[in-house]
């Protein structure tokens, strides 16, 4: 699958990312480490030890990386968690995760396939 493929079936934003980042080798760079930043994963070893604290920073930092590589559907579920952690509601943020995880997931699946 090429670059514009991927964006448009993770529900991300290729235009975006392709202005930002100029051409897709190095979309494709970023994306592939993507696959390996930690963020995700300890964001849910946070929350499921219920640690609002390391779980915003986790969940911020996901946001963050997310909304650099233009994945504007799975920026938009680690925004959603993100600011309920913010406020201190780390329950709510474990209800809001299920769809964050199946975004996330939906994403990882699709990077292998990438050409390049």
């Amino acid at each position: 699958m090429n670059t514009a493929e991927f964006y448009e079936q993770t529900g991300s934003n290729y235009q975006e990312a392709r202005a930002r980042m100029l051409d897709d080798a190095r979309i494709l760079r970023f994306v592939k480490m993507f696959a390996q930043d930690t963020a995700f994963v300890r964001l849910g070893e946070a929350l499921l030890e219920g640690r609002t604290e390391d779980a915003f920073h986790a969940a911020h930092d996901l946001k963050g990386v997310c909304l650099t590589l233009s994945m504007t559907t799975l920026a938009r579920h680690a925004s959603d968690v993100t600011e309920a952690l913010r406020a201190g509601d780390c329950e709510k943020a474990r209800v809001l995760y299920p769809d964050l995880k199946a975004a996330y997931e939906g994403v990882i699946a699709r990077i292998p396939k990438l050409e390049g």
